[in-house]
């Protein structure tokens, strides 16, 4: 859940919430945590969308919203948490 948390702080402190935008955050939130997008970009398109494949993250997340990409982000990480306890 911290994952999220951290990655919804990113998100809320853009400027603006466009795609090139959100790309730009990504790419750098990226390098500073030594990720490369086939480790993140599958677990976030799951937790958008429900599946590992599909539109590009920036795009869905620009697409959604702020809001209902925190929505469904935070839902995730409940469903995720609630998996990982099981």
């Amino acid at each position: 859940k911290a994952f999220f948390q951290e990655f919804l702080a990113l998100l809320e402190a853009l400027p603006t919430f466009e795609t090139g935008t959100i790309h730009d955050a990504l790419e750098g939130w990226m390098a500073e945590k030594e990720l490369k997008p086939g480790d993140l970009f599958p677990l976030l398109r799951i937790a958008l969308i429900g599946t590992m494949k599909g539109p590009g993250v920036p795009e869905m997340l620009a697409l959604f919203g702020f809001h209902e990409s925190k929505r469904r982000l935070l839902q995730a990480a409940t469903r995720f948490d609630a998996v990982q306890g099981a």
